[in-house]
């Protein structure tokens, strides 16, 4: 009999996703896990800024590619064997395609939404890289609020768009790690994280 209770379980809606500008140079935390999840994650205190939550997103699969070589050794009975060589990640993303809000009275605008803006410069620069956070709520301990947290310096690749004729616009794209992906627990003091909101 399973003796899970549901608050074990994490929910699709505890994931948040946000991405910050670089100015062209290579975000860093100033803290992270070197591999361990359970590590101190901290945000860059440099090449991290205007950083926005992506508002109407749907789905956020995250995927770790690592490339192996094969090979084979004499005497070794034929059998395969391999070796590790790179590492990357990749996080497939769609968004209803949404209008900015106004941060007083949280009308849409006339503008596009400030985070998909951010992704379409990117989609028409392949140099133009984004600082990628992927945020997990864990829950609560004290007064501070942890996040298991997933980042990395992006590209943009895989663009798509659909747009039925009786359902919403849908946007959809996958963030392309480059570099060193990082790991580690966020602590957030008092209040949970708001997509609603700029760091």
């Amino acid at each position: 009999m399973a003796q899970l209770p549901g608050s074990a379980f994490l929910k699709g809606r505890d994931r948040l996703v946000r991405i910050s500008e670089t100015g062209n140079a290579r975000a860093t935390p100033d803290d992270h896990g070197d591999g361990d999840p359970n590590g101190t994650y901290t945000i860059p205190g440099s090449a991290y800024s205007g950083t926005k939550f992506i508002k109407g997103l749907t789905s956020a699969e995250y995927t770790p590619s690592p490339t192996s070589q094969e090979f084979f050794l004499m005497g070794d009975d034929g059998f395969r064997d391999s070796v590790g060589t790179t590492m990357s990640g990749e996080l497939a993303c769609t968004a209803f395609f949404i209008q900015e809000l106004d941060s007083t009275s949280k009308k849409a605008s006339q503008a596009i939404d400030d985070a998909l803006v951010m992704i379409m410069k990117s989609e028409n620069d392949p140099d133009r890289e984004l600082f990628v956070e992927v945020l997990t709520y864990l829950g609560k301990t004290g007064s501070n609020h942890l996040y298991n947290t997933r980042a990395f310096n992006a590209c943009i690749t895989g663009v798509s768009e659909s747009a039925a004729s009786d359902g919403i616009i849908e946007y959809s794209w996958t963030f392309q790690s480059r570099g060193q992906i990082f790991v580690g627990q966020l602590s957030v003091a008092t209040t949970k994280l708001d997509v609603y909101a700029t760091v």
